[in-house]
């Protein structure tokens, strides 16, 4: 339900927000005294509005320059905006960068103490705090050496540990889902999603489209600090990074009849039957993938069937994919499927149809059933065959 529907007030705002920076670099002392002569200033945004639900985080992409680091900092009130409104409803932690210290003479424990009584921590929640600092980080004998010692790896998991390690409503986190060896990144995934599962609010701003597709389920695209694009993450994704979503009729291709949802109950045979057309009598290779769309699980593939090919007849076809032992467990998933042909000769792969979620026109596939834990089996074996209309 949307905030505007249950009459919650959303857990940040910004409405009709700019933020400029004067150039001061051919000013004299007199000018910034003085007031009287007006200051070159670089505009950083223009008139920037979002709402973020409580129980959401919403994702900002953007290239370099665009204006995501300046819009969370603005957020933040570490810059105050230059006009517009900025409300938060909620306690704030920021995840601006990973890598910045204000001395990097203390040790890893003690900045982790300091940022804990910047932040006003209990007394109380001290030690706990520290304890679950200490266990993210995984730093070891190296906690309680300083921090300039550290290798850049060392000083993300500090960072990103000490920041997340609060028990706040809202996060404001800068690009920092990327960085650090795959390790360090997989527990940071795991922890955005635990706050996910608590119903925490934030903002996700970064480049990686990915990342926002594995987390948000809305998103906005800055462009020279204005709001170029807004809306569900998966369209505003593809109009981002410019994908075609229309084919060019080739000779084969799927038809009108193709279900738009398919079903299937754990560790049963599933059979997925795929309607094509085809102008003469020819072979493609049909591809079949899966993929968990949960974003409190995560965004990831779970099975991908190796391309097999298909004799078609000319006119209609029915083509069937079937997997004797289904290993998943219930839940919806996007369902992909290619329609392929390798050129004789050159051996390029030409894509002839497709239905997938950068061309805006995926399946589903709905798993029923109780909840089940684990996976039995991932024995996969897929066959496929045609049969004539």
């Amino acid at each position: 339900m949307s905030n505007s529907a249950s009459g919650q007030r959303p857990a940040i705002e910004a409405q009709r927000v700019s933020k400029d920076f004067f150039l001061l670099e051919n000013a004299s002392v007199w000018d910034l005294l003085s007031g009287r002569h007006e200051l070159p200033a670089h505009r950083a945004l223009h008139d920037v509005t979002l709402s973020v639900p409580h129980g959401e985080i919403v994702g900002v992409l953007g290239n370099n320059g665009a204006g995501k680091s300046t819009l969370l900092r603005t957020l933040g009130g570490i810059y105050a905006p230059s006009a517009g409104l900025v409300t938060l409803h909620g306690d704030v932690s920021a995840i601006f960068e990973l890598g910045v210290a204000s001395n990097e003479f203390l040790s890893g424990r003690e900045y982790a103490l300091r940022t804990f009584e910047q932040m006003s921590g209990p007394a109380d929640d001290r030690q706990v705090y520290l304890a679950e600092v200490e266990e993210f980080a995984e730093l070891g004998e190296h906690f309680d050496k300083p921090v300039k010692t550290y290798s850049a790896g060392m000083k993300a998991r500090l960072f990103f540990a000490v920041a997340t390690s609060f028990r706040k409503s809202i996060f404001l986190i800068d690009e920092v889902l990327s960085v650090g060896d795959s390790y360090f990144r997989a527990r940071c995934w795991q922890r955005m999603r635990d706050f996910k599962r608590r119903g925490v609010s934030g903002i996700l701003a970064t480049h990686d489209w990915s990342s926002v597709l594995k987390l948000c389920e809305r998103c906005y695209v800055l462009d020279h600090g204005k709001v170029a694009l807004s809306g569900d993450s998966y369209p505003v994704v593809r109009q981002y990074l410019g994908l075609k979503q229309d084919f060019e009729r080739a000779d084969v291709w799927l038809t009108d009849a193709l279900p738009t949802s398919y079903r299937g109950r754990p560790f049963e045979e599933l059979q997925l039957s795929f309607p094509l057309h085809a102008d003469d009598k020819t072979i493609v290779s049909i591809l079949v993938s899966l993929e968990l769309t949960d974003r409190t699980v995560g965004w990831e593939n779970v099975m991908l069937l190796d391309p097999q090919e298909a004799v078609l007849e000319k006119g209609n076809n029915t083509v069937s994919v079937r997997i004797p032992h289904l290993p998943l467990v219930p839940g919806s998933y996007m369902l992909h499927i290619g329609v392929l042909r390798r050129t004789p000769g050159t051996g390029e792969v030409v894509t002839l149809d497709a239905r997938t979620w950068y061309h805006g026109n995926s399946l589903s596939l709905v798993i029923e059933g109780d909840e089940t834990p684990g996976v039995a089996s991932l024995n996969l074996v897929g066959r496929i065959r045609r049969r004539s209309p």
